[in-house]
């Protein structure tokens, strides 16, 4: 992992998230690595428990800027919490016969953590949400509340289920290869479909757009937040 130049790192064998170290995919971000055991975390952080009620108000605040808060927001633990965890563990449900049971670290409501149950041993580190205050990028690029037109020099942008996924750019010839046929431009094929196309694993984009577009729309698209994730 690749440090950012924040003061915030791992001292005297605590885990503390550096809020401006690189994004990662499929390896990490924060200076915190993907599929960190549960066990090891929980042993070297200082932490709280909260409940399902902070988590319900954290995740309607994420929309709404901090100076719009009423009082319960603002009072809630996640929210007003600084410089310590805060833990929460979601209780175990089914999905299609699979067994989910997941817990959630949150740091500043700028990272949050996932770890997995895996069906034999500890919670492994799956997922890291930044957000808010984490000002560390993705290729020296993007950072949350960028544009995500910075990406378009060297990327594709897809869309699927309320998050955008980056690609590799097609090139002319490729393009001719495998769509000239069904008389697509090129534009739309490299922004909106997802036949044929080499995605970068490990990471996906939360905007303020919750809907394909073409790529003249993406100046008006922030980065609202950056997981990082470990690719099955």
């Amino acid at each position: 992992m690749k440090q950012g130049d924040g003061s915030m790192i791992d001292l005297s064998y605590k885990v503390i998230p550096d809020l401006y170290a690189e994004i990662e995919p499929n390896i990490g971000a924060a200076n915190i690595r993907l599929g960190l055991n549960f066990s090891y975390f929980i042993k070297n952080i200082d932490y709280i428990n909260v409940t399902d009620n902070d988590v319900t108000v954290c995740n309607i605040a994420l929309d709404i800027p901090y100076e719009n808060y009423d009082t319960s927001m603002k009072e809630n633990k996640i929210i007003k919490t600084k410089n310590i965890w805060c833990i929460y563990h979601k209780d175990p449900w089914e999905w299609n016969g699979d067994l989910i049971d997941n817990i959630y670290a949150y740091w500043n409501n700028s990272v949050i953590l996932e770890f997995n149950k895996k069906k034999i041993g500890d919670y492994i580190l799956s997922n890291i949400c930044l957000q808010n205050e984490y000002k560390g990028k993705y290729m020296n690029t993007l950072a949350v509340g960028d544009k995500m037109s910075l990406l378009l020099d060297a990327y594709d942008i897809l869309f699927y289920g309320d998050l955008h996924y980056l690609a590799k750019k097609i090139t002319t010839d490729k393009f001719d290869d495998l769509y000239c046929s069904n008389n697509f431009e090129l534009d739309s094929i490299n922004n909106l479909l997802w036949e044929n196309r080499e995605l970068i694993i490990g990471i996906n984009i939360q905007t303020n757009y919750r809907e394909a577009v073409d790529r003249n729309n993406f100046t008006r698209q922030i980065a609202e937040s950056i997981e990082v994730f470990i690719d099955t």
